[in-house]
């Protein structure tokens, strides 16, 4: 049984804000004189943020774009009203956090992603009995890879024909991994090993330093090298060569000393040491043959450029034939020793490799409880931000694409997100699933301190630098859960047809086995629902969850209210969805046209409306070709008891 939204809410940058409403002046300080009328927000602002807001809504805006509003301290009125200005409001959104099990938000993202993931990267519980972590992770073997396979099977389904899974795991499980994976019809493209830079101690046997990355992919595609460093050696080079007045022995010097002293560098990195007459970065290259060569054309020795001797021959030959041999000396691109006595390399320029392939050993001492503190955030053990910029960078260069996390404990991966759109201009996207209690406390605090500002010193936001956050939009919502669905469960005997009406009930006939939704389709927006463990009453996010179900990507959401009557209208393409409260002998065939007659739903071809509707009527008045009726059943897929599921 797919589950339900129980609650959706926003995190909205003031700046998006601005943008959306740039036309409309009058809109927008009618907005902001509302926002600032809200002391709840103006609370939140002041204790996150550090941010008094006194001045008039203009001043306002201009200082604080970044600033994220939260919608859960709004009315639904203003929320509906804010919504509707965005023309494409699910491409405006940055990311979507899910407070639920995975397995459930995995099944509801089903009909909306299917095929349309790029990246699936996952931290899974090791399964090592290590105490501290706010997730179980002493799953049995055959339990954990029972709890892997059913995911990795959804998260397969998701993935696009183009994408990539990164899974996370250390030596306790990294073999069983592997038995998750020939399940699933994904390639093997590899295993990169992290090393930590810290050997774990306290063991009598070999101090561990390092975990594996699994990666999968659907489709043949490269994982390249996020080329950070590269460009920050070409910029040291060029900022020597102008400080020595060009390329100069002392020039030369320092550049390879500094080369020499960054143990962050790779070891191919480190390799480009030298500069050339031109300034040009470069290694060397051994030429030789991988296997001994026989065609005597491979031993044709190369001649000295001053001393026109021979040089040296590698003792298997040339690895490239004479010709190639012969345009590399055109280009200059082979390197001669002093005299004939040293065997010539080839030169590579570093400006010409900035990307390369992923190397299967990713170095990295960076520690992810440094980022949580300086957030003022807690969480026992969050991975490098560092470490998730260059993993997800090499499956999304060209800044295109969604990354889902399941495991999304701390948000290292939308947090990621976010740092990659900036300094690249990416139009990346992230789903992150949670179940923990730290949901909203970390998961959620986190992004909305990331979306503000990338600059924080113990809990606050750091002023001696730039707040250089993001201006963007993040959808956070809450699932129902199996548990909720016992929790509101009426048990009905075979002969008692009784169905007592509550807002939300879950009906049970034990003769049957069948377990069956209730829901009132006449008043979409009471039907009031039970979830949690603490048992907060909410309501069923009907649209959010219709559109879940029916895979529609959510273009507008606007708000009609005519002749007292509230109508909730959700756009995708030429198909709109009307929720409305309808009551009984109401006939509302005007508004409806009213509404299909509004600009913004120029061209809308079908229609899915709750309860009944005059359908004759509205295809005379309008341009619909079709008309669905929604009933309790399109919320009720999957029905049969489950009592594995329970």
């Amino acid at each position: 049984m797919k589950k339900k939204v129980v609650s959706t809410d926003y995190l909205i940058s003031i700046g998006k804000i601005v943008e959306v409403t740039k036309d409309d002046p009058e809109k927008r300080d009618a907005l902001f004189t509302q926002i600032l009328k809200n002391e709840a927000q103006l609370d939140d602002w002041r204790d996150t943020f550090g941010i008094d807001i006194k001045e008039q809504p203009p001043l306002f805006i201009e200082e604080c774009r970044t600033l994220p509003l939260d919608t859960r301290y709004f009315d639904d009125d203003f929320v509906d009203e804010l919504l509707a200005l965005f023309d494409d409001l699910e491409e405006q959104i940055d990311g979507v956090l899910l407070k639920s099990e995975n397995y459930q938000a995995l099944d509801l993202l089903m009909e909306k992603y299917r095929r349309s993931i790029r990246c699936v990267h996952i931290d899974p519980p090791y399964n090592t009995n290590t105490s501290g972590f706010l997730y179980k992770n002493n799953y049995q073997h055959s339990s954990w890879l029972t709890m892997m396979e059913n995911r990795l099977s959804l998260a397969e389904q998701l993935m696009a024909p183009d994408s990539c899974i990164l899974c996370h795991i250390d030596e306790n499980e990294y073999e069983n991994l592997f038995k998750v994976f020939d399940s699933i019809p994904t390639w093997n493209q590899g295993t990169i090993i992290w090393d930590k830079r810290n050997p774990g101690g306290g063991t009598s046997k070999i101090a561990v330093q390092h975990e594996y990355i699994v990666c999968h992919t659907k489709g043949n595609i490269k994982l390249e090298l996020k080329p950070v460093n590269r460009k920050q050696i070409l910029n040291l080079a060029a900022s020597l060569i102008k400080k020595h007045g060009g390329v100069t022995e002392e020039c030369r010097k320092e550049f390879k000393d500094w080369i020499k002293n960054r143990p962050d560098l790779r070891g191919g990195e480190r390799l480009y040491s030298n500069i050339d007459e031109n300034g040009k970065v470069y290694r060397l290259v051994h030429m030789g043959a991988p296997e001994q060569r026989t065609d005597d054309k491979y031993f044709v020795p190369l001649k000295h450029p001053i001393t026109h001797k021979p040089c040296p021959v590698p003792v298997s030959g040339w690895s490239n034939s004479p010709e190639f041999m012969q345009d590399l000396l055109n280009r200059k691109l082979i390197f001669f020793g002093p005299d004939e006595s040293t065997q010539p390399q080839q030169k590579w320029y570093l400006e010409e490799r900035l990307i390369t392939e992923m190397s299967s050993i990713i170095p990295s001492g960076e520690k992810g409880k440094q980022t949580m503190d300086s957030l003022g955030l807690t969480f026992p053990y969050s991975h490098p931000i560092g470490l998730y910029e260059e993993l997800v960078w090499s499956v999304t260069q060209d800044g295109k694409g969604i990354i889902l996390d399941f495991f999304a404990g701390s948000g290292t991966n939308g947090h990621a997100v976010l740092n990659l759109n900036k300094v690249d201009n990416g139009n990346r996207k992230f789903i992150l699933v949670e179940m923990g209690d730290y949901f909203e406390s970390t998961l959620k605090e986190r992004i909305r301190r990331v979306m503000f500002s990338e600059n924080w010193k113990a809990g606050k936001p750091n002023t001696k630098k730039k707040i250089d956050g993001t201006v963007g939009i993040v959808k956070y919502q809450r699932l129902e859960q199996s548990e909720d669905v016992l929790n509101n469960l009426i048990t009905l005997a075979p002969d008692d047809d009784t169905e007592v009406q509550l807002p939300v009930q879950y009906l049970y006939r034990p003769d049957e086995q069948e377990i069956r939704l209730m829901m009132d389709m006449q008043s979409p927006f009471s039907n009031r629902i039970t979830y949690g463990k603490d048992s907060t009453e909410g309501y069923v996010d009907v649209l959010e969850t219709y559109c879940y179900l029916k895979g529609l990507p959510i273009e507008r959401r606007l708000r009609f209210d005519l002749a007292d009557q509230l109508y909730r209208v959700v756009l995708s393409g030429k198909h709109a969805v009307v929720f409305r409260p309808v009551p009984d002998d109401t006939v509302d065939t005007e508004q409806l046209l009213e509404i299909l007659g509004d600009e913004r739903l120029k061209g809308v071809t079908k229609l899915d409306i709750n309860h009944d509707a005059d359908k004759n009527e509205l295809k005379a008045g309008s341009e619909l070709k079709k008309i669905y009726i929604i009933t309790t059943s399109d919320f009720d897929s999957g029905s049969v008891w489950d009592p594995v599921e329970a």
